[in-house]
């Protein structure tokens, strides 16, 4: 599943990449942008044109994998019903919502509500991610919820053109006692292509509960 498809750029990638998937589902709230991600026609493919917080809230449906690039958007620039259906999701999550929230802290919450038993999300995120104030509450709701979180970040811009940081978010969730997280650094995102699968499987550092920034454990990793 991806909560946010815009014109299906991740659909395009599954039509002409060499992967094994049963289904595919898409969200998309603006309606051009899901009309051509419909166009894109993936086999065994839906694309829904509405409010993933609305969805998310209504869908009996559970997922094995979810990724996507939420937006970044304000809270105060949803309309009220967005707003609502934001708020229904962090209750379910047992979560207070703020309105200094930006919509991707939803996306990932929603996102993760979605998750079956066991299943993994990935995620690009702003970097901001890691430390600050109003995603304190987000870290501490994946630490527990997910038993493995691996955060890649980049030395150079990803997106050079908006000058925003990104890392991308890799949560597995397999009913296991542990919680670890580790973090991966690569020059840009080419470098993805080389990155060892293998560390992603195995997190090193135990996850500390009373730690609310995850910078932490990149300057332990300095020092390991």
């Amino acid at each position: 599943m991806e909560p946010s498809c815009g014109d299906g750029v991740f659909l395009h990638q599954l039509k002409n990449g060499i992967f094994k998937f049963n289904s595919s589902t898409a969200i998309e709230f603006n309606n051009i942008e899901a009309q051509k991600a419909s166009a894109v026609q993936l086999n065994k493919s839906e694309v829904i044109n509405e409010d993933f917080h609305k969805f998310c809230n209504q869908t009996a449906k559970r997922f094995d994998i979810i990724v996507g690039n939420p937006p970044y958007i304000r809270y105060q620039y949803f309309d009220v019903d967005q707003q609502l259906e934001a708020v229904k999701v962090f209750e379910r999550a047992n979560l207070k919502y703020s309105k200094l929230t930006n919509a991707w802290v939803s996306f990932v919450v929603g996102s993760s509500l979605l998750l079956k038993e066991t299943g993994k999300i990935g995620f690009v995120l702003p970097a901001e991610l890691l430390q600050v104030s109003y995603a304190t509450q987000l870290r501490e709701f994946l630490s527990k919820f997910y038993n493995k979180i691996n955060i890649v970040s980049f030395e150079k811009l990803v997106f050079p053109d908006i000058q925003q940081e990104v890392v991308l978010l890799l949560c597995e969730k397999n009913n296991t006692a542990s919680h670890q997280i580790e973090h991966i650094e690569v020059k840009d995102a080419d470098d993805l292509e080389k990155l060892d699968i293998d560390l992603l499987k195995s997190p090193k550092k135990r996850i500390d509960h009373k730690n609310s920034k995850w910078t932490f454990y990149f300057f332990r990793a300095k020092r390991d």
